[in-house]
């Protein structure tokens, strides 16, 4: 975890000292996400059910101009799916998305805009619940039981993919959509595929 939060303390500190020494067109601004997540895995050897989640997280947007800026941000996202026997698999992301944001005023209170960028997370948690039966060495007969495992005991902690969505600013509330498309194979082959909601308020200077 300290390998990632590290270098992104790195890009903040050294982004808001230049930006501190630009004109006054340059600015910087704060926002605090919250919103739903529906995920599954997608592939050509799984087949998968979506789940619900949750993430939640703070951004910081680094305005060039009043049309675009660069907004990386960091984020606690919950992903998962369930399998063909409705055994649920969760994974419990630190992620972090770099965006690069275009923005077009509607009036002025409103505005819409793009995102898209790269995205790269890191397992923090999670558990695998399968249900089945199992053979009891005391009664001698099989049982149905409930199985519990870490998921990333046996799933690779690392995840990068792709971002895109559209957001709508009114004053200094936010409401908006993405789509996450995992790059990294994560079980048999499969990635991460995810739609989010996200509702937010922007600090401004």
């Amino acid at each position: 975890m300290k390998k990632i939060l590290l270098p992104i303390a790195i890009l903040f500190a050294v982004l808001n000292s230049c930006f501190a020494q630009e004109n006054t067109k340059s600015f910087i601004s704060y926002a605090v996400r919250v919103g739903d997540n529906y995920s599954t895995l997608i592939g050509t050897n799984v087949s998968c059910k979506w789940k619900t989640g949750f993430n939640i997280g703070a951004t910081v947007d680094f305005a060039f101009t009043d049309a675009f800026s660069l907004r990386p941000g960091v984020y606690f996202s919950m992903k998962g799916f369930k399998d063909d026997n409705d055994d649920n698999i969760k994974f419990n992301y630190l992620e972090t998305p770099i965006l690069a944001v275009f923005s077009w005023s509607l009036n002025s209170n409103m505005s819409l805009e793009l995102q898209t960028g790269p995205y790269f997370s890191y397992g923090v948690g999670g558990k695998t619940k399968e249900e089945g039966f199992s053979f009891d060495p005391l009664t001698q007969k099989p049982e149905y039981r409930t199985f519990e495992d870490k998921t990333f005991d046996y799933v690779d902690r690392f995840d990068w993919g792709l971002n895109a969505g559209v957001g709508l600013n009114i004053r200094q509330f936010y409401v908006g959509t993405a789509y996450e498309l995992g790059i990294t194979k994560i079980i048999n082959g499969s990635r991460h595929n995810c739609y989010m909601i996200n509702f937010g308020y922007t600090f401004k200077h």
